[in-house]
């Protein structure tokens, strides 16, 4: 029983990091993105 629990909380830890870091990463590639231009609905490039 106890190395379910450790398996299930080992996974869970692996996760959490992961989404920890898409989510730092994330942060920083919005900064980037901030100097790229924005298309508006009266574009042709406009896609969505």
């Amino acid at each position: 029983m106890d190395s379910k629990i450790g398996v299930a909380l080992g996974i869970f830890i692996i996760l959490f990091a992961s989404s920890l870091v898409v989510l730092v990463l994330g942060e920083e590639e919005v900064e980037t993105n901030e100097a790229k231009p924005h298309f508006h609905a009266g574009d042709p490039l406009f896609q969505g």
